[in-house]
């Protein structure tokens, strides 16, 4: 009796392992693939993403370079003028739902040269479209997307590259040969995107968004970006060495 009880004792641990020896693969594969998954995930929570618009050309894609160096999820739009366009844009965030997006560069814009003699409603319009409407639909409409990274991190950016000539006190009798034929469309409507990045500070900071205007030296711009805190929001800020004041005011 005793050696029976033995004798099943032994059938069962060789049972046992015998089951254990077909599925080791399978297990092994399981955590595997487990291990796979967590580390995708934890990847995917430290990886910051960055949207830059009109990211194919110029100042755009030399920061869609910068960031991907730097180990950023990058997402990028092609044309400069699709930001204005609301179709587009819906099929941008269709697209980009559930995605966090921890920082917003709306790069593109245009500059229709038209003086007091030759410009025209349609060269101001579509510059005033592309350069002050874009970003501001573009910030409103992935709001969701800059909210999710908030919440995970404590804040998201939008930063939007403006230009000295939209501030009123750069247009001077010193200055005005340098500006010929891109203040009437391209800084009124730069003019316009300060106005809204002024608005969306005040509206997007209880949100923890923070919004500023770099300039366009993408080395000194991506490493202001960098050092951005949620301190940060609304602020103008120039970047020209030739121009001693670094943070302008309106």
């Amino acid at each position: 009796m005793f050696e029976l009880v033995e004798d099943v004792k032994a059938k069962v641990h060789i049972r046992e392992y015998s089951v254990s020896q077909t599925t080791l693969e399978q297990i092994f594969n399981s955590l595997a693939s487990q291990q796979e998954e967590e580390e995708e995930e934890l990847f995917v929570a430290f990886t910051k993403t960055v949207l830059i618009t009109d990211s194919t050309r110029g100042i755009g894609l030399a920061l869609v370079e910068h960031f991907l160096k730097a180990g950023w999820n990058v997402i990028g739009t092609a044309r400069a003028g699709s930001n204005a366009e609301k179709a587009t844009i819906l099929e941008v965030a269709r697209q980009l739902e559930g995605q966090p997006i921890d920082l917003i560069i709306n790069s593109a814009g245009i500059n229709l040269p038209g003086s007091l003699e030759t410009g025209t409603k349609e060269v101001l319009m579509r510059q005033f479209e592309v350069n002050a409407v874009g970003p501001f639909l573009v910030a409103r409409t992935l709001l969701p997307n800059l909210q999710l990274a908030a919440n995970t991190r404590g804040f998201a950016f939008v930063v939007q590259l403006s230009s000295f000539v939209g501030n009123m006190g750069s247009h001077t009798s010193e200055t005005a040969a340098f500006f010929k034929d891109s203040l009437y469309g391209y800084g009124t409507s730069k003019a316009a995107l300060n106005m809204i990045t002024r608005s969306l500070a005040f509206d997007l900071q209880p949100k923890d968004i923070g919004t500023r205007k770099p300039a366009d030296c993408v080395a000194a711009m991506t490493d202001l970006i960098a050092k951005l805190t949620p301190e940060s929001t609304g602020k103008f800020i120039n970047l020209d060495q030739q121009i001693p004041v670094a943070e302008l005011p309106w």
